[in-house]
């Protein structure tokens, strides 16, 4: 079997530009590739503490990973890197609950949308 590291992950992209005071969910985005094993884990064991600080934190320590794209600029030509992005959306409340709530959900139930395009 061969397998193409680049595409055998499941992505995820969430829009959250209405949150970032876009005219449309679609003016800023992340897509996200699925938590390897180990990652999964890590976000697991937070959610076990069930404090909602160690939750957002270790998501905040991981998205960077996980961020393929994004289309956050601090000029027209000049893109943030994946952890300044992070940065700009953990900042704001709204952005940056909707990515976890969006991300959270679609990798917790993977079979869930695949079952509704049918």
């Amino acid at each position: 079997m061969i397998i193409d590291r680049k595409n055998y992950l499941k992505t995820v992209r969430v829009e959250f530009g209405k949150e970032l005071g876009g005219e449309s969910p679609a003016d800023a985005y992340f897509v996200l590739r699925e938590p390897t094993t180990l990652e999964w884990a890590e976000i697991q064991e937070a959610a076990a503490e069930k404090k909602e600080s160690i939750i957002i934190k270790r998501l905040k320590d991981i998205f960077p990973a996980l961020i393929i794209e994004h289309n956050i600029y601090s000029d027209k030509t000049t893109q943030y890197s994946n952890a300044e992005a992070v940065e700009i959306v953990f900042g704001k409340i709204d952005a940056a609950l909707k990515v976890i709530n969006d991300y959270i959900a679609e990798i917790k139930n993977p079979l869930a949308k695949a079952s509704d395009e049918k």
